[in-house]
């Protein structure tokens, strides 16, 4: 398991919790521009592909591919859904997006983590 995918996990469910924050409060349009891009493109499937493959040794172009495609059928989806019930908005989407990768990224850091402590115990007990 590579070393710094604790670190992005956690730097993913930060920015989408400062894309949640900037949007809410309508500030800093460049900022605003670049984190929905983010969030719609990259960390909602990010953190999905983390949680999901906590222990995968998949290569980084692997994962970056998997993270774009899982970040727009996972937008697509809620799109759908916001539609279908409180009304899509760009703050709704944002606020559901940023939701659900913080939400996940919590998981994906506990699942990783888990797996990171089982590893370094049974390396313990090997030498």
């Amino acid at each position: 398991m590579k070393a710094g995918r604790l670190t992005a996990i956690v730097a993913t469910g930060s920015l989408a919790l400062l894309a949640i924050v900037i949007e809410t409060l309508s500030i800093l349009p460049p900022a605003r521009l670049v984190l929905g891009i983010l969030l719609v493109f990259a960390l909602p499937g990010f953190s999905l592909v983390c949680a999901a493959l906590p222990a995968a040794e998949i290569s980084t172009s692997e994962r970056i591919l998997a993270s774009i495609g899982v970040s727009v059928a996972t937008t697509t989806c809620s799109a759908v859904l916001l539609g279908a019930t409180v009304g899509l908005s760009q703050r709704s989407a944002a606020t559901m997006l940023g939701c659900l990768t913080v939400l996940v990224s919590v998981y994906a850091w506990h699942r990783t983590y888990r797996i990171r402590r089982r590893q370094g115990e049974a390396s313990e007990w090997q030498h």
